[in-house]
């Protein structure tokens, strides 16, 4: 009788193990909602405006490299019940930047239209601020796109996902939130979106939908980050396995004497 019952414990202590290891491992996201807009009075008092999604998974770390997932949604909200439409109809989205903390590296690939940019030879300017990294429809700026990158960019009422993968020492108990609140270079940006015009005799200089950049305005969280970022390491939980199994199979043994 007490083997069975010391077999019957030892199969819920490692089963148990077993469940800490898998939550431990488990996937997690947290997600903010942002948006962003502007209104001008001339020449027609249109506006533009963008929504968006970010997400950021839970960090894990795999060979001593500590990694997550960014991905980030973006909308042009442009709307319509402005006077002339204008900007719905020759306002785009051609970029937007962001920014890490620091020791965070980004990587991505191109996505649809738009290339990935980094800091290097200010790529990733607006107004003099440089960003930490951006995606632009055009290859070697954020700024100023060329004219026949203006429309391989986002129309009103488009949308696109955009997958960023960061690496580095500043990732644990890193959050959307958070990510979104950072600033880049002096004078120093949140995320901003850039918007261009294909009508530039029209839209001059910073009319819109010409703004040069659109700050997001606000935001709000839809899941939260979990209580730890830093989940339990593996070789912890499997060390637990093993000494939980030895531990019972020794009492096992005693009590079958």
């Amino acid at each position: 009788m007490f083997s069975r019952l010391a077999s019957r414990t030892r199969l819920a202590a490692v089963a148990a193990a077993v469940a800490l290891f898998a939550s431990a491992g488990s996937a997690h996201a947290d997600t903010i909602n942002f948006t962003g807009s502007t209104l001008n009075t001339a020449p027609a008092n249109d506006g533009v405006s963008f929504s968006g999604t970010m997400t950021l998974s839970t960090p894990t770390t795999v060979g001593g490299t500590t990694s997550a997932t960014l991905t980030i949604s973006l909308t042009n909200t442009t709307s319509t019940t402005y006077p002339g439409s204008d900007a719905v109809k020759y306002g785009y989205i051609t970029g937007f930047g962001f920014n890490v903390p620091n020791n965070v590296t980004a990587t991505a690939s191109k996505t649809g239209n738009f290339n990935f940019l980094s800091a290097a030879a200010n790529a990733t300017s607006l107004q003099g601020g440089a960003f930490d990294y951006a995606f632009s429809t055009s290859a070697s700026q954020l700024h100023t796109v060329a004219t026949n990158e203006i429309s391989n960019g986002l129309a009103a009422g488009q949308s696109a996902t955009f997958v960023v993968k960061l690496t580095g020492s500043g990732l644990l108990g890193l959050t959307a939130e958070k990510l979104i609140q950072e600033l880049s270079a002096s004078p120093g940006y949140k995320l901003s979106v850039r918007f261009r015009s294909t009508n530039t005799s029209i839209y001059q200089g910073n009319q819109s939908p010409d703004g040069d950049k659109v700050q997001f305005t606000s935001y709000s969280v839809v899941t939260p980050p979990p209580p730890s970022a830093v989940p339990a390491p593996p070789g912890l939980v499997l060390a637990s396995i093993g000494f939980g199994s030895l531990f019972f199979g020794r009492l096992r043994f005693r009590r079958a004497k």
